[in-house]
């Protein structure tokens, strides 16, 4: 899949809340799984348009659209950890016209961390947020944002 390919989880009728709301929350479980088994091409994306950034304006712009587009991915979901690790990446991108390899390594570092909290989210069937957020990796590119 190309850097610039568009990653989507699967829009489908959410019950509201004042539905049954176990519905509701079961749905909502359901696309936080699904945006967990679209991580890895998120993160393959974010991976080889980082490849690129320290030479490429275009590379940066993709690194920093698709922290965006993870940033709004995971709010719909309520998985706001992921939300702010592409904030971070976003906010770390914007008016940064040139990058260091020391820069594109810090937002490698979250990107590591994001990929390595999401397969074990998956094999654990449970989400600790506060893993993701308290990562020291994710801290650094917060800090730098």
């Amino acid at each position: 899949m190309s850097v610039a390919s568009s990653h989507c989880v699967s829009v489908r009728n959410v019950a509201a809340p004042d539905d049954d709301p176990q519905d509701f929350y079961d749905e909502i479980k359901d696309l936080q799984r699904e945006l967990l088994m679209l991580l890895p091409e998120h993160v393959h994306d974010l991976r080889s348009a980082l490849a690129l950034a320290v030479t490429d304006q275009g590379a940066r712009a993709t690194v920093q659209r698709l922290g965006h587009r993870l940033n709004g991915t995971a709010a719909t979901v309520r998985l706001e950890a992921i939300g702010d690790v592409g904030r971070a990446i976003e906010r770390f991108c914007h008016g940064r016209a040139r990058w260091t390899t020391a820069d594109v390594a810090r937002v490698q570092g979250a990107v590591d961390a994001l990929d390595g909290w999401s397969h074990e989210a998956l094999e654990a069937g449970t989400v600790d947020q506060t893993a993701l957020t308290q990562d020291p990796r994710v801290k650094a590119l917060t800090e730098a944002s």
